[in-house]
């Protein structure tokens, strides 16, 4: 709806895609979701960086993220983390930007970020088979293994040493 627009926030110095290390081009986290789950993904956002991951938080809160800024960030991208909800699923702009990451063959991680949500849609077609990791907000997420889990897949990607 409206409002529904970007903000992004540059996390670290370094330019986006240009981080040479041991010839890897290391690039950054983007992570994704819509405004109803800026609490959590921040949380996720800010455990990312406290572990070494250079992120870039583009969020559904108010303030315009033009599509030229969110095309560059995306393709600066080493890894799209991606929320899946049905906030998500009603958001044009994480369409948009889901979309044009899987376009660009990033690769793709999602946080489920609702208890029993089933997918369709366009973002059922997205998320297929994936292997998504579980942030809802439960008395019984152990947030840091989570982000253990998380940061197990990640690996290296968006990794800056």
């Amino acid at each position: 709806g409206l409002g529904d627009v970007y903000k992004r926030q540059v996390t670290d110095g370094t330019s986006s895609g240009d981080t040479q290390l041991d010839g890897v081009k290391r690039g950054h986290v983007t992570v994704s979701c819509a405004a109803e789950h800026i609490p959590m993904v921040t949380r996720i956002n800010v455990g990312l960086q406290a572990r070494g991951y250079a992120t870039n938080f583009a969020t559904a809160d108010g303030s315009a993220l033009d599509e030229g800024t969110m095309a560059s960030t995306i393709e600066g991208s080493a890894v799209f983390v991606y929320g899946v909800s049905q906030a998500d699923k009603d958001s044009a702009n994480c369409q948009k930007m889901a979309q044009y990451a899987q376009q660009c063959n990033i690769d793709m991680v999602p946080l489920m970020l609702q208890d029993k949500y089933r997918a369709d849609g366009w973002l059922g077609i997205l998320l297929g088979s994936d292997l998504w990791y579980g942030f809802y907000d439960d008395l019984n997420l152990d947030f840091e293994a989570k982000m253990e889990e998380l940061c197990r897949e990640l690996g290296e990607r968006g990794k800056h040493h």
